[in-house]
């Protein structure tokens, strides 16, 4: 009975967090914010100390939690502190349930915006682009959000949540209308970058479930390695206010101007410009405009030491899916990898909004292998020693 209660409190948190945070992206604002957020710390916390936990894990976490500290007082930034509670409070909570209500939560917020916004005109509905494109008229549809882009990447997160949750299982039927319906989704936010990326997923899903794609795993993890460092190179590159190349004005291009973004600062605080100039340890409250490029927006807005931890934890959890063979969630980690390059909207104050982080964490727990456990009757004891053996 209490572990019912401590899961159902820590769902509910977390599905209430995310609401929020979705709502925060129409640029809606709940008055009490920063007592309310505490408040779901509160509850990760109580969780957190409920569970059961090795040496090393406590060290490890009370080494976050120092660092987590060390980001607050120098920022005032709290997602330090509450990141690692979350995580190691997940060790006990089942991760297919907690993830298929949150994609419910995610689902139905997404959708009430929308009607929201058609139906009695809530947010912003649309807005006016100058880029021309095969049957695109320059308008292109918010439907509540902020922008085109924030409504396309909430599909994106949805499309990668359903693959982590059911991508093994689903039918080609099943793949087809998810399919048709991000593509028409695409037709309405004009969104280039989710529609690439969520495309290309869609189609490294069907191919691992119906044509044993997992064959060439190797090759596929040697290429999302490639790719990622390739990001990392170019957006340090761009940070390091590396101009004049040709391929960066290229890219530049490709990508909406998103390079040229960093050379702007709302407050006209050019000492606070996103470039490793100006980056720090740990972040300070000068550094708090937001920026497109997340590899370049995380450095900047988090510092650089929590940054290589957020960073460590996503590549680990990625090294432990592919020991685990979760072709899944690897992939959704590498769609969201590949996203954070022109977008950083997972950061905010709301942490389950942090979807990459989210993946990251099922990944690390095994989504995949915790649902296979449950038909076995395997312990936590027996699921590290076949990790250890697939290593």
């Amino acid at each position: 009975m209490k572990n019912i209660i401590k899961e159902t409190l820590f769902i509910s948190a977390s599905c209430l967090e995310l609401a929020l945070g979705i709502l925060q992206m129409c640029q809606y604002e709940i008055s009490p914010r920063r007592f309310i957020l505490w408040g779901f710390f509160v509850v990760y916390l109580a969780v957190a100390c409920t569970n059961h936990y090795s040496r090393t894990e406590k060290v490890t976490l009370v080494l976050c939690l120092v660092m987590g500290v060390l980001l607050y007082m120098s920022s005032g930034i709290n997602t330090g502190i509450k990141a690692p509670v979350y995580v190691f409070a997940l060790k006990e909570i089942n991760i297919k349930k907690l993830f298929q209500w949150m994609l419910a939560a995610l689902i139905a917020v997404t959708v009430g915006i929308m009607a929201a916004s058609l139906f009695w005109d809530f947010g912003k509905r649309s807005v006016e682009d100058y880029r021309e494109g095969f049957l695109f008229l320059g308008t292109r549809y918010s439907l509540g959000f902020a922008h085109p882009n924030v409504l396309q990447f909430l599909m994106f997160s949805m499309l990668s949540y359903c693959l982590l949750l059911y991508g093994e299982r689903m039918s080609l039927l099943q793949y087809v209308i998810l399919g048709t319906g991000y593509a028409a989704l695409f037709g309405v936010t004009y969104s280039r970058t989710g529609f690439i990326v969520g495309g290309l997923i869609l189609v490294l899903a069907v191919l691992f479930r119906f044509c044993g794609l997992q064959r060439y795993s190797r090759g596929l993890l040697t290429a999302y390695v490639l790719l990622i460092t390739l990001f990392f190179v170019f957006s340090i590159a761009v940070a390091a206010e590396v101009r004049g190349i040709r391929m960066i004005e290229i890219v530049d291009d490709m990508i909406g101007g998103r390079v040229s973004q960093l050379d702007i600062h709302m407050g006209d605080m050019q000492s606070a410009l996103p470039y490793v100039s100006n980056w720090r340890l740990f972040s300070s409250y000068v550094n708090k405009n937001m920026y497109d490029m997340g590899y370049v927006q995380i450095f900047y807005y988090y510092g650089i030491i929590p940054a290589i931890c957020y960073f460590v934890f996503l590549f680990y959890a990625f090294g432990r899916g592919v020991a685990r063979k979760d072709k899944f969630g690897c992939l959704v980690l590498a769609g969201f990898s590949i996203y954070l390059f022109t977008e950083s909207l997972y950061f905010s104050n709301y942490l389950t909004r942090d979807f990459m982080l989210m993946g990251a964490a099922a990944v690390w727990y095994g989504a995949e292998h915790l649902q296979a456990a449950e038909g076995k009757g395997y312990s936590d004891e027996h699921a590290e020693e076949d990790i250890s053996g697939a290593i």
